[in-house]
């Protein structure tokens, strides 16, 4: 499988007995990486003369949007009547837990039309001046 794919299933097993883990990790950090790389993609494809391609990539855009938003309205509704703060705070912890720093580059505009504002992911954007394992291991301790 590929690696991203695996790393769906990973979050599926480890999230198994955690209904708000799985809405924060699934729906609110793999997908969202979904909602930052198609659409460059998209434009190589466009690049390359590959319309129907292109046409196919944006459907799937459309479609990621749409798991994040309904992701981050459902772990909403797991946390309850929680003030933003602490709903964003119980966000952060559970994609510390079984995810660790996430990468840049974000596609703000899409993760904000998705209703994931920068206040959720910006405190576990990855320090790009160290390796991606050092700041894990940092996370995960």
């Amino acid at each position: 499988a590929w690696p991203t794919h695996d790393g769906l299933w990973d979050a599926a097993v480890k999230t198994a007995s955690d209904h708000v883990g799985r809405m924060a990790v699934v729906h609110t950090v793999h997908e969202a990486r979904g909602v930052d790389v198609t659409p460059a993609t998209i434009q190589k494809f466009r690049a390359a003369g590959d319309e129907d391609t292109a046409q196919i990539l944006e459907t799937i855009y459309t479609d990621e949007l749409t798991h994040v938003e309904k992701g981050l309205k459902w772990f909403r509704r797991l946390c309850g009547e929680e003030e933003e703060a602490a709903v964003q705070a119980l966000w952060q912890d559970k994609v510390r837990r079984y995810v660790g720093p996430l990468r840049p580059p974000f596609n703000t505009d899409g993760r904000h039309a998705a209703g994931l504002t920068p206040e959720f992911y910006l405190p576990l954007a990855q320090d790009r001046s160290k390796p991606a394992r050092a700041q894990a291991k940092a996370a995960s301790e």
